[in-house]
């Protein structure tokens, strides 16, 4: 069959294009201006990202999954503090490219859910926010998840679930990156 895509640059467009090139039988031509929300604005965004945490000075950062793309994981490298993270569904058809990529810097990446203990913490780190069971907020001091690009902080049982909202948005001053701070089992936005 024979596609041709407008906007494939951008999320929705290119989980399609990933899901479309899985038949090698398909034909698929792609067209993207790149102005709205395909991934050179990503780029951008992760170099902000990188800015804002690096002045922090924070011993650690999580990645909730859909990094997406080599060049982008590759753009994390310019932070002080080790990356960890797990796969989203949009990291599936470059995954092997994002290990090779993350053993290049101090990056490790899992599959979900993966259970992180820092000091006498536990969190459990997810993209799918439908994966949060009973078991684990009782056993977790946090849950981060991505996925829903929306913003979320509430205690279940013994853990406070956490996602800061959308981070690779096209509008400034509308993206969200998302800080806990173990001790004070508590979270906080910044807009960017």
């Amino acid at each position: 069959m024979r596609y041709f895509i407008t906007g494939g640059a951008g999320f929705i467009g290119s989980a399609l294009i990933r899901k479309l090139i899985l038949n090698e039988k398909n034909i698929i031509l792609n067209y993207d201006n790149l102005t709205y929300s395909g991934n050179l604005n990503n780029l951008k965004n992760i170099s902000k990202i990188c800015q804002i945490f690096n002045k922090m000075n924070l011993s650690l950062i999580i990645h909730t999954g859909d990094i997406t793309l080599p060049k982008s994981l590759k753009a994390f490298s310019n932070l002080k503090a080790p990356l960890i993270g797990v796969f989203g569904n949009n990291d599936e058809l470059e995954k092997k490219g994002l290990i090779s990529e993350s053993k290049k810097f101090d990056c490790k990446l899992f599959e979900e859910p993966y259970l992180l203990k820092v000091n006498d913490k536990k969190i459990f780190i997810l993209h799918h926010p439908e994966l949060i069971n009973e078991e684990m907020s009782i056993e977790a001091d946090f849950i981060v998840h991505g996925h829903t690009h929306r913003f979320r902080s509430e205690l279940i049982n013994n853990s406070l679930v956490f996602n800061p909202g959308e981070c690779a948005g096209f509008l400034e001053g509308k993206n969200k990156i998302g800080i806990i701070d173990l001790d004070k089992k508590s979270a906080k936005v910044i807009s960017f």
